[in-house]
């Protein structure tokens, strides 16, 4: 697959939707974003589809009980459906430093607002995130180019050889 300058999509838009969702706290706004068959999977071992009510379920509780935040950040995406972005969840601690998670997501449409699968990858994965990003726009017969933040992909590369060397 070829490579183009940074394009945004429906995906890029669903990701500032379910921020702004979460930070005014509108859970009916961010289910709405979200098709009833959509699945989560943690890309790990077991790769167990996480259920929309299940994902849907913990992330209020991660932002209302233990006041954790999310953040979207945009890398790549492929045609109008498909995204690869670096979140990142921080979750206030009792003794001042934050606990930070970060991940690669690939992101699937259902249609223009909703959601249909995310794929979360360790960062020191992140090659087989981008693999998996044109691994579905070509099965989805999508034409387009993968169209690249190179400012993003460096951010989040710079995460990843931080967290191999720490």
């Amino acid at each position: 697959m070829t490579e183009q300058p940074w394009r945004e999509n429906s995906a890029t838009v669903a990701g500032r939707h379910v921020v702004a969702a979460l930070d005014a706290r509108d859970f009916d706004a961010l289910a709405a974003l979200f098709a009833d068959d959509y699945v989560e999977v943690i890309q790990r071992n077991a790769d167990t589809p996480i259920p929309r009510d299940e994902m849907l379920r913990g992330i209020q509780m991660l932002v209302e009980d233990a006041g954790g935040a999310l953040a979207i950040d945009p890398i790549a995406t492929v045609g109008d459906r498909f995204q690869l972005h670096h979140t990142r969840i921080t979750v206030p601690t009792g003794d001042g430093d934050p606990h930070v998670i970060d991940y690669a997501s690939v992101v699937e449409m259902a249609s223009e607002h909703q959601l249909l699968r995310t794929e979360a990858f360790e960062l020191d994965r992140l090659d087989d995130a981008f693999a998996r990003l044109v691994e579905l726009g070509r099965a989805a017969s999508v034409d387009s180019p993968l169209a690249l933040d190179r400012e993003a992909l460096a951010r989040v590369e710079a995460l990843r050889d931080e967290d191999t060397e720490g």
